[in-house]
């Protein structure tokens, strides 16, 4: 399955849901009683975003290591320490998450970029090759050495 950045309209839609959960939580931290509740609505928040990830293709376990696994286990921790969960640990998990799988992603379109090129004369000329930053613009002649 081919992995895509992470659009606008769904980093939106990701972060506002976890706002607004992360600010039910620090409601219901000022209760005694809200801070048993958290204990239930964490895991079952990650869960959904859990789910909403790997349907946008996310992974949390690669080549590279389980950075993005550990990201969401960091994140459901400090939300189920009472007090602390008040702070924005959901919103900054799941921020992260994107940033991480959108940059996994931007580094293997790089990779795969010199397949993009094609071969004019000696120079590859196309995305990613050196060789298109450093063309003379049109009508425009080389100086020589």
């Amino acid at each position: 399955m081919k992995q895509e950045k992470i659009g606008p309209v769904t980093i939106f839609s990701l972060v506002a849901i976890a706002i607004l959960v992360d600010l039910i939580q620090f409601l219901l931290t000022l209760t005694v009683l809200g801070a048993v509740f958290s204990w239930f609505l964490t895991p079952l928040v990650w869960i959904v975003f859990f789910i909403w990830f790997q349907l946008l293709g996310v992974q949390y376990i690669t080549n590279k290591g389980g950075g993005k696994l550990f990201t969401s286990l960091s994140a459901i921790v400090v939300e189920l320490v009472p007090f602390i969960n008040a702070l924005p640990a959901t919103t900054t998990g799941v921020a992260i998450l994107i940033y991480q799988h959108n940059k996994e992603v931007r580094e293997k379109e790089k990779k795969n970029a010199p397949f993009l090129t094609r071969q004019v004369g000696k120079r590859r000329i196309g995305r990613g090759s050196p060789a298109s930053d450093n063309a003379p613009a049109a009508g425009e002649q080389r100086e020589a050495a």
